[in-house]
């Protein structure tokens, strides 16, 4: 969120928003206006999915449920595509792969 983008031809919304919560609150205007979206990048914080973290809580802890977040907004985003753009549009996601994530 925040920060510029570069000129690389694709259109990017990283500044439409500047926190999770207020494109959760504004996905479905942003969808039908700047969609329909091809990719989401995304991902859990690391701090409660790293091995190294000795004390971590996964999805128990505040960050690391944001990637049950992440996937309803996924969900969300797909469904918003087809209602406004095209039923057959496909929407893909991009996560971090942390191991920890799928223990």
């Amino acid at each position: 969120f925040g920060g510029g983008a570069p000129d690389d031809g694709i259109e990017h919304i990283c500044g439409l928003c500047t926190d999770f919560q207020e494109l959760k609150d504004n996905l479905k205007e942003v969808v039908k206006k700047y969609g329909p979206f091809d990719i989401i990048l995304g991902g859990p914080p690391c701090n409660e999915w790293s091995g190294i973290n000795a004390r971590r809580k996964g999805v128990d802890s505040e960050s690391g449920s944001l990637i049950l977040q992440f996937a309803k907004l996924i969900n969300k985003v797909k469904k918003y595509n087809q209602k406004y753009h095209d039923v057959n549009h496909r929407t893909y996601f991009f996560c971090e792969n942390v191991p920890e994530v799928g223990k």
